[in-house]
């Protein structure tokens, strides 16, 4: 049988337990000292490993429908009242009880586990969204600069075919001025000398 100290009623978790035998479990003295009896008298799991079994169940479960069916131990223990000389206020409770209140104890510790868990999840979700948002103006800033990059490059080509009109135009403009001064250097030449040498005659032919 396993029994609980009493002084360790609400660390049952995290405390060892003792394995205990009595006379009284056996109907005779000639079966205590059987050898068959005997090898039942030893203990084949240790308190540490039991109790590291019922934590291993608890953990799995997350505290919800924990699984006690690899419980290798009967317990048997009794409610105290710790405030009055450690006095018992029920009868003994054999597993039942044991079990609801593991429930109960992975249940309470569990769900602080969750509320403290989720503000983190709150702020992960919240900085996802906050991610998933600057991707998105990301991706809306780039189509917006590939617009602007777009119609800046139309506009200084634009600003390039009227510069370079503006050169042909003045170029063509320098070039009629250029030869209107010519030909009237040449007509005020042939003026000038009135002659009717056949070099005067071509340039006047040239004029007309």
């Amino acid at each position: 049988m396993m029994k609980m100290p009493w002084e360790n009623f609400g660390k049952v978790l995290s405390e060892v337990v003792g394995l205990m035998y009595y006379d009284t479990d056996y109907e005779s003295e000639s079966e205590l000292d059987s050898p068959k009896l005997k090898r039942q008298k030893r203990a084949l799991y240790t308190p540490e490993e039991e109790t590291e079994v019922i934590r291993d169940q608890v953990l799995k479960s997350e505290g919800f429908d924990i699984d006690f069916s690899n419980i290798r131990c009967e317990f048997n223990f009794s409610p105290v009242d710790l405030l009055h000389g450690n006095k018992l206020t029920k009868p003994p409770q054999i597993d039942g009880y044991l079990i609801n209140m593991f429930c109960n104890m992975a249940v309470d510790e569990f769900n602080k586990f969750y509320v403290a868990l989720s503000p983190n999840s709150s702020a992960s979700e919240a900085l996802t969204q906050n991610l998933k948002s600057e991707n998105q103006n990301l991706k809306e800033n780039t189509e917006r600069w590939r617009k602007e990059i777009a119609e800046t490059r139309y506009t200084r080509d634009e600003e390039c075919l009227e510069s370079q009109k503006c050169l042909v135009e003045e170029e063509r403009k320098n070039n009629f001025l250029r030869h209107k001064k010519r030909a009237n250097k040449i007509y005020k030449m042939v003026e000038d000398r009135k002659s009717t040498s056949g070099r005067n005659k071509v340039a006047l032919w040239l004029l007309n």
